[in-house]
């Protein structure tokens, strides 16, 4: 709280600093309501034609008469105040979902903020309840957590924004897998028997920050980092605790090749960097066993003890390092159109153990990750339309270490490996495409807000447990559709949301053969096919979701507005047979404040 109040109170104190004026900010918001069209804060000598100006003071500003930048405008009583003469005058919400250019990999898109300076505060709570869910979720959990996020103008050259964030997780009678996220792992340990399931906590810690300055004419240099620690633990045998590392960081620039046409360039490095650590509290003389799998619950078995994947009372890192870059394109075809490119590479690599000459290095891995995503955005009359798409495909690779220990003459021990075994060859595909409409964006937030949209994604993987192995493919789709209403009144701002969308999906669970005729002294693979059909219903059963949410808000201060929300949302699942329910559903509740 003493670091929320401290953040709030120094964006009062630089808004009020003469370093920036915000009246020039406020100026220039008032000639784009006049046009219907966004002007940067650096544009001082703009001119517009006033037709929809509706009173002296309106044409005044819309004029750009340069007195309006150094006398003091007096404002309005407590009485007469509303949602119209709030400082902050628009949303972070809005501002983010009205420009796609803040949310690129490079951070020289800051450059397009052209609003006032902005924050938010806000705390929330989630509660969620229900068996339709994935193999390693909870079917009763919640989540609480607080997060502050703000984007500021220095001066009409450089621009920052920065978030922090923290979450806390706890969910009852969870199991399967150990990590944080199997979808982001190269293989995955599954806890082998669902009578170990026990309550998981996770505590996420997020920190933020960006900045980019104008440096020359027509060139802004830029850089980000983000930063995001967790630590993850279950509290019964076997009991795993892993602890998170996540640091991105990026450069990147962006250059003006004439006033309609910009070109941008960014290269970022990320270090992730997972660590798992397994204990017995309890029955000592229990044994637990864990599936190793390479890929579809396919792989070996291993008993929690003194050496492998699930070696006791040790720290295993699980790394992942990536090297990526990206080339972004910025085209206004004309005053009212925009037109965003950016697509990127990166290549990752990593292992899972300890890279040392006494210590066990069980597994490296790489993939190659082709992204590409746009905005069209067409801006006029205070309404806004935009299409937006994206493409990511990744293609990864895993290969177990095949290792020996050996011992000097000299009694020193050093790991020894041969040629490793290829284990996993998985390609990843998402597609998602969206079109959202903004209606009446002149004042606090838009009068209205639609949104419509549509997404894919496929799998196809073939896990190796040589001579066997386990093919896999799987394609889901979804629709969404979603409205909202905002109505002011005075101080007070009142919105409802509706939402409803379907998904679906088809592929084939599992496909096992092998190379060649089997040995009767080769060890046969193992499987969790229960798990497999659990995860395989969940992802392609149909279900349609839908949920509604409500949000108040009222003007504290002339510049602060507060806000309180609750939703809640329903999934019903159709023709269920693996899953124990065929249906899930979360409630949300949140607090907050925009200055």
């Amino acid at each position: 709280m003493t670091l929320l109040l401290l953040f709030v109170g120094m964006h009062l104190q630089a808004n009020g600093s003469a370093s920036y004026n915000q009246e020039k900010v406020h100026l220039d918001y008032e000639r784009g309501l006049c046009t219907g069209e966004k002007m940067a804060a650096t544009d001082e000598s703009a001119q517009c034609p006033c037709e929809k100006a509706v009173s002296a003071d309106e044409r005044a500003l819309c004029t750009g008469d340069r007195t309006l930048f150094t006398e003091k405008r007096a404002l309005p009583s407590a009485d007469s105040v509303s949602f119209a003469h709030v400082g902050v005058r628009h949303t972070i919400d809005f501002i983010q979902l009205s420009e796609p250019r803040l949310h690129s990999e490079n951070a020289a898109g800051l450059k397009n903020f052209n609003y006032p300076n902005v924050s938010k505060a806000e705390a929330f709570v989630l509660k969620s309840d229900g068996e339709f869910k994935n193999y390693y979720e909870s079917a009763d959990s919640y989540n609480l957590g607080a997060e502050a996020e703000s984007y500021y103008r220095l001066n009409p050259s450089v621009v920052f924004y920065g978030r922090v964030g923290y979450q806390y997780f706890k969910g009852k009678n969870m199991g399967a897998s150990v990590f944080l996220d199997p979808y982001e792992t190269p293989f995955d340990i599954v806890e082998y028997e669902d009578s170990t399931g026990g309550n998981k906590i996770k505590e996420q810690y997020n920190l933020t920050g960006a900045v980019s300055a104008d440096v020359y004419e027509g060139l802004t240099l830029a850089g980000k980092i983000d930063y995001t620690a967790a630590n993850y633990a279950k509290m019964r045998d076997l009991r795993h605790k892993n602890t998170l590392m996540d640091l991105s960081l990026s450069v990147g620039a962006s250059y003006d090749l004439s006033k309609r046409l910009s070109l941008g360039l960014h290269y970022f490095y990320r270090r992730n960097t997972e660590e798992l650590s397994f204990k017995v509290y309890g029955n000592m003389d229990k044994q637990y066993t864990s599936l190793i799998s390479y890929g579809g619950f396919f792989g070996q078995t291993e008993l929690f003890g003194q050496s492998g994947y699930t070696v006791s009372n040790t720290q295993t890192p699980l790394f992942n390092g990536y090297h990526g870059v990206g080339l972004q394109l910025d085209f206004a075809i004309n005053p009212y159109l925009q037109f965003f490119n950016e697509t990127g590479y990166t290549s990752r690599s990593g292992y899972y153990g300890k890279k040392s000459n006494t210590d066990i290095v069980y597994s490296d891995h790489h993939s190659d990750i082709l992204s590409y995503n746009g905005s069209l955005s067409l801006t006029k009359n205070d309404n806004q339309h935009t299409l937006q798409w994206a493409v990511e495909v990744e293609n990864l690779e895993n290969f177990e270490n095949v290792y020996e220990r050996q011992t000097s003459p000299g009694g020193n021990t050093q790991i020894v490996y041969s040629d490793p075994l290829k284990m996993l060859d998985k390609q990843t595909t998402h597609v998602s495409f969206a079109y959202i409409s903004l209606l009446g964006t002149g004042s606090y937030e838009p009068a209205w807000i639609f949104k419509a949209g549509a997404g894919y994604s496929g799998r196809r993987l073939m896990a190796i447990y040589f001579p066997f192995y386990r093919k896999q493919t799987m394609h889901t789709y979804d629709v969404h559709l979603s409205g909202k209403r905002n109505i002011q009144r005075g101080r007070n701002l009142f919105g409802i949301g509706l939402d409803v969308s379907y998904g679906a999906g088809n592929g084939t669970a599992k496909r096992d053969g092998e190379y060649s005729d089997v040995s009767e002294t080769r060890k046969i693979p193992v499987t969790l096919d229960r798990h497999l059909y659990r995860e395989y219903e969940f992802l392609t059963a149909s279900r349609i979701k839908a949920g509604f949410n409500f949000r108040y808000s009222r003007i504290i201060h002339d510049e602060i507005a507060g806000y309180v929300q609750a939703g809640y949302t329903y999934t019903k699942a159709f023709d269920v047979e693996y899953l124990k329910n065929d249906d899930f559903c979360r409630a949300t509740f949140i607090i907050g404040c925009n200055f």
